[in-house]
């Protein structure tokens, strides 16, 4: 199996839960951010493994429950494939390593490309991502939930477009690697 095919996985993956962590973003993006700095820390800190605040409704809190375990689920699946990637690229010849490493980065950018495209479509796109990724439709908020104020549909196209940026950047860096890495394994 070829490697290049799990490279934009790991970098979309992680370029998501760099987002997630980054407070940094959290400030500029979250409308009104000083009011829900205390729960903004409360939810990264949740996600890490800590208790969610009681001031949630149940339907706000089960949601955020399943967020937890798609982030979970997101590292494990960063930790596998980063682990088959690190195995299969130390046992091929580097001229091998270079082209795989330059594949996977292209691919990503054309992944990017196709996501950046389809942002027009945000709306219907955040719409399908809720109902694939969740089996529950916990996440179909009122308008006044604390979760639907603090987190607007415009954080989250703002979010993806920081996890599109991230990811091009990670690509690049890959792609020079590919390229640039000397030859010293046959």
């Amino acid at each position: 199996m070829k490697v290049f095919y799990f490279i934009p996985i790991i970098i979309l993956i992680l370029s998501l839960n760099l987002l997630i962590f980054d407070t940094g973003f959290y400030q500029k993006n979250v409308p009104a951010y000083e009011s829900y700095k205390e729960n903004v820390q409360d939810i990264l800190s949740f996600f890490l493994g800590g208790d969610l605040s009681p001031i949630y409704t149940e339907q706000e809190q089960i949601h955020m429950h399943d967020v937890r375990s798609r982030i979970w689920l997101s590292w494990i699946i960063f930790l596998v494939c980063s682990t088959f990637i690190g195995i299969k690229l130390y046992n091929i010849p580097t001229k091998d390593l270079k082209k795989e490493l330059w594949k996977g980065g292209l691919l990503t950018i054309g992944i990017l490309l196709l996501t950046g495209i389809a942002s027009q479509y945000f709306s219907q796109i955040f719409l399908l991502f809720h109902q694939v990724i969740f089996t529950n439709n916990y996440w179909l908020l009122p308008p006044d939930a604390l979760l639907i104020q603090m987190f607007p549909q415009e954080f989250f196209l703002k979010s993806m477009l920081q996890i599109l940026l991230y990811s091009f950047i990670f690509s690049i860096l890959i792609i020079i690697v590919g390229l640039t890495i000397p030859e010293v394994r046959k």
